[in-house]
């Protein structure tokens, strides 16, 4: 992988190895109060250049340093606060480092990401840090995706240069035989790129048209039930102009036929896309010692009532036999309004986020027999592919972008609060042996259709059909 340095990135580095040196002289006790001094001046301007409050931060200290020598009894003091503050600002550094709008990443374009002379150039509009760390905290699917992306455009015979869909730089398009990704790079990219070139709209969502409203739709009928009335959690700003989106050779889209039939008519030609499940260090085996069919899970990312799980909280309020374990987090005002109940309910477990790895995380897979799909809207939903990939027996709507009873899970329609407590109420009674069965059937079938490798020679197949699209036009 490539490593890109731009001045404000520069600004960042020369913060932290100011305050690892700051932290070194104060832990030698060699330092005088008037080189403290010195020192605490050069980190508030650095702090200035990075946009933190270091100035402010340092302030406090002044009193201390006021004096020739600085007292023992505050070097304690001063000694902690520049841990804090180095913490923190790794911490902040980091998460500016990863791909968002505010993110540092949105001004590097990283070129040739292999050092290739393949004779053709591809550009992908994705996410940008995969291929810029080489060992990137955080689980999600995509990262492992997007390197798989560019390792098949790569075996395609193209030189691959990589940008995220925040980029603000310049790009001479008419390098380009082919361009991949989504958002407003790739729109503003369409208009100059050669003929010859071929353009690949890909996306990992159901159509924002038809997502900002199925949960304008939830947040209605959120405050008809409570009364109170939140705000979007997933609202999705970045549509594409529908002339533009035609102006595209064809589109590669991560769901099932539902989610593709969200996009009818925008595309010239849509070809679906499977996406991958984590690999869990566990079998599909229900654990020993639990009750069948007593445990349901919740598993959701960002946006928890897009995911419907008040649907599900206000459903186990009629199931007091059953449990319902809510893994992910919540917050805002749906956290509050549930709060005090998630708390008190004696059959309801809040676990937060944890990652796939995880050991509380792996547990609950074997204990919970059914995990409950009931977002408004997915591409397709990575986190129920994993939980399946743990042997849990998926539950879907049909927006989750999954073919369930293919895969050996259960498809229901877009049901009431009370509806879905009959569900689970049914599902529970179900024989163990059954539940067995389709624990192993879901789990091979993520296994199979939902591999890193499968990923990679669906994306390839797709790839080549636009290709040969693109030729003979």
């Amino acid at each position: 992988m490539k490593l890109i340095m731009t001045d404000r990135m520069n600004n960042w580095q020369e913060l932290l190895a100011g305050l690892y040196d700051w932290q070194e002289l104060l832990l030698s006790g060699n330092g005088t109060a008037e080189g403290h001094r010195e020192c605490l001046l050069r980190l508030a301007s650095l702090g200035d250049n990075c946009g933190l409050p270091i100035a402010e931060m340092l302030s406090r200290l002044e009193s201390i340093f006021g004096e020739s020598e600085i007292p023992p009894e505050g070097l304690a003091a001063v000694v902690q606060l520049a841990g804090q503050m180095s913490e923190y600002v790794r911490r902040e550094y980091d998460s500016r480092l990863y791909d968002s709008p505010q993110g540092l990443l949105k001004e590097v374009c990283c070129e040739n990401v292999y050092d290739t002379s393949l004779g053709k150039r591809a550009l992908i509009v994705y996410i940008l840090a995969p291929f810029y760390f080489d060992n990137m905290r955080g689980s999600h699917t995509n990262i492992e995706e997007a390197r798989t992306m560019a390792a098949v455009l790569r075996d395609l015979g193209y030189d691959v240069d990589v940008i995220n869909t925040y980029y603000a730089g310049e790009l001479d398009t008419d390098r380009y035989d082919l361009v991949i990704g989504f958002r407003r790079p790739f729109e503003e990219l369409l208009p100059g790129l050669r003929k010859t070139c071929v353009s690949v709209y890909y996306t990992t969502e159901a159509s924002p048209y038809f997502a900002n409203t199925a949960e304008l739709r939830r947040i209605t009928a959120f405050q008809g039930r409570c009364g109170v009335r939140p705000s979007y959690e997933r609202q999705n700003m970045c549509c594409l102009s529908l002339d533009r989106l035609l102006s595209a050779d064809g589109a590669i889209c991560i769901g099932n036929d539902w989610t593709l039939s969200t996009y009818q008519g925008m595309f010239h030609r849509c070809l679906k896309q499977n996406a991958t499940a984590t690999v869990l260090k566990r079998d599909h085996t229900h654990k020993e010692g639990s009750p069948y069919g007593r445990a349901f899970m919740w598993y959701g990312g960002a946006g928890a009532l897009h995911k419907g799980v008040d649907l599900c909280i206000e459903a186990f309020r009629e199931l007091p036999d059953l449990e319902l374990h809510l893994v992910g987090r919540l917050d805002g005002v749906v956290y509050e309004y549930y709060r005090e109940e998630i708390e008190s309910a004696d059959n309801v477990f809040y676990h937060g986020f944890l990652p796939p790895d995880n050991a509380e995380f792996l547990d609950l897979c074997g204990r919970c027999d059914f995990s409950l799909g009931v977002s408004c809207s997915e591409g397709q939903s990575t986190a129920m592919l994993t939980a399946m990939r743990g042997g849990v027996i998926p539950v879907c709507m049909p927006y989750m972008g999954i073919d369930a009873e293919e895969s050996g899970g259960v498809a229901i329609d877009d049901v009431t609060i009370t509806e879905l407590a009959d569900v689970c109420r049914s599902l529970s009674a179900m024989d163990p042996a059954e539940i067995d069965g389709r624990r192993k059937q879901v789990c091979e079938y993520v296994t199979d259709k939902h591999s890193l490798e499968a990923y990679g020679r669906m994306l390839r197949d797709n790839l080549l059909t636009l290709i040969e699209m693109k030729t003979k036009t």
